[in-house]
């Protein structure tokens, strides 16, 4: 989901929280409501964005939309 990318990586995908359909109320209502392990798995994600290669974000991102 554009928009809840981590501080720093604007620079190196193309998905921006300038692009995101959902206002930020949206978002934490879409978040606050997620199961715990589907919360506990995006959080893992978000700690390792950094980490990922371009390719892998870019992945990422597809599959989630």
């Amino acid at each position: 989901m554009a928009g809840i990318e981590p501080a720093g990586v604007e620079e190196s995908t193309p998905v921006t929280k300038r692009d995101s359909a959902h206002s930020t109320e949206a978002l934490i209502k879409i978040l606050t409501n997620l199961p715990d392990p589907d919360r506990r798995m995006l959080a893992r994600i978000i700690e390792r964005w950094s980490d990922l290669s371009d390719e892998l974000k870019r992945a990422v991102l597809r599959v989630v939309g």
